[in-house]
């Protein structure tokens, strides 16, 4: 069975959309406690109060039922393309991954990275070789003089090891697209991409460059 893990996930449904083939999906995000990971997590100044109203109003808009809510833990399901969401949320990734973590992230091989780039001890838990999918609206080159990023940074590890994932894709733009106004994915905007394969993320790189700076660099 695939299952694909997104951490940092946001209210980003858009590769869910745009993957029908992929039923299972861990979402692991930090917020509504702080959208920074641990930095400033449970602190009142960092909490996102609207992230829990605006994450429903996505799934709902996108045909996925909320059919279980417990602490810290939300199940989504679509009954029309048989998708499930379990996300995670106040739940941080570090170099002390929990046990019940480690158990969830072994589970998955399929590694969706847009918008973060997680901490590298992930990798050492997900199954092997595994899908890694990015977009066009995220940069997957670490600065060199970023020396604590490239530390603990999964993106680095994949450069050095790209036999790590058996296959890298893209959710390549086929035009411009504002991800701002829309919390329905309908078919005219599903339309507006392609997914391109690539042997590592290197190469990738290279495509998804160019293409941002097609589209999106003014």
């Amino acid at each position: 069975m695939t299952k694909a893990l997104y951490i940092g996930a946001g209210t980003d449904i858009l590769p869910v959309i745009v993957n029908p083939d992929i039923k299972n999906f861990i979402y692991i995000d930090s917020q509504p406690k702080s959208q920074y990971g641990d930095l400033g997590f449970g602190e009142k100044l960092f909490f996102c109060k609207n992230f829990l109203d605006n994450l429903n109003n996505i799934m709902r808009n996108n045909n996925f039922k909320l059919i279980e809510n417990s602490e810290n833990y939300l199940k989504y399901f679509n009954e029309t393309t048989k998708q499930t969401i379990n996300y995670y949320i106040n739940t941080v990734i570090s170099d002390k991954i929990t046990k019940t973590l480690k158990n969830i992230i072994e589970t998955c091989n399929i590694l969706i990275c847009i918008g973060h780039d997680p901490h590298k001890e992930i990798l050492n838990y997900i199954k092997k070789p595994f899908i890694f999918i990015g977009s066009v609206h995220t940069c997957y080159k670490i600065e060199q003089n970023n020396i604590d990023k490239q530390e603990n940074s999964t993106f680095i590890e994949l450069y050095n090891n790209p036999s790590l994932a058996e296959e890298y894709r893209l959710i390549k733009d086929k035009k411009y697209y504002d991800f701002l106004k829309h919390d329905k994915i309908n078919n005219k905007i599903i339309s507006n991409f392609d997914i391109v394969k690539f042997n590592n993320l290197k190469d990738l790189e290279v495509i998804r460059k160019k293409t941002f700076n097609e589209f999106y660099d003014f």
